[in-house]
């Protein structure tokens, strides 16, 4: 995908996921040390000193008149059945403005 290109953000034949095969890519640690992100997580986990990891990334263009999300917009990423449940963080960062959902 070329940034300056929306586009190319849209291949044909579609993705078959969101997800983006980019594990350990610079722009993921730049994103982790950007200081208002690493803020937010200090403050839940109420410390600064925080562990990193990259489990998944995933890119989901802007909606368009050619191009619709199909997927469900509400997912879990984890099983309600194991009780019980411990504190589990995952963040969503988007990269532009973005309307607020409610």
């Amino acid at each position: 995908m070329d940034r300056d290109n929306p586009d190319s953000w849209y291949p044909d034949p579609p993705r078959g996921s969101i997800m983006v095969e980019i594990y350990q890519h610079q722009a993921l640690w730049d994103n982790r040390q950007y200081p208002r992100v690493h803020q937010a997580f200090s403050e839940i986990w109420e410390t600064e000193k925080l562990w990193v990891s990259f489990d998944r990334a995933s890119m989901n263009p802007p909606e368009r008149p050619d191009w619709k999300f199909t997927r469900a917009y509400l997912h879990w990423d984890m099983s309600l059945d194991d009780m019980p449940v411990r504190l589990k963080v995952q963040g969503v960062l988007y990269l532009v403005d973005a309307p607020e959902i409610v």
